[in-house]
């Protein structure tokens, strides 16, 4: 699996710390401040093509394909699991 892009959208500074860092292998991440005008609007807009309503919501693409998608909603702690996932693709 190879991963080109990771998608992060939060509205709380921590999980973006806590993704910046992590010892994953180097991705190119986007991150998407939901509390900024230009992040909020770049983070609905990725959040509706996922469905998805709560924060932090992570996406992760091989090129223009999506891998894996991450939900607040089925996940206490996605940020956890994102960095798991990123550390065993390495």
């Amino acid at each position: 699996m190879e991963i080109t892009d990771v998608y992060l959208v939060y509205s709380d500074i921590n999980d973006k710390i806590r993704l910046e860092e992590a010892e994953t292998p180097p991705f190119f991440v986007h991150y998407y401040d939901m509390l900024s005008k230009e992040g909020k609007s770049k983070g609905y807009k990725l959040k509706s093509e996922f469905g998805a309503r709560q924060d932090p919501f992570a996406a992760v693409y091989n090129k223009e394909s999506v891998l894996k998608a991450y939900y607040s909603e089925d996940s206490k702690d996605i940020i956890s699991d994102l960095i798991k996932d990123l550390n065993e693709c390495s």
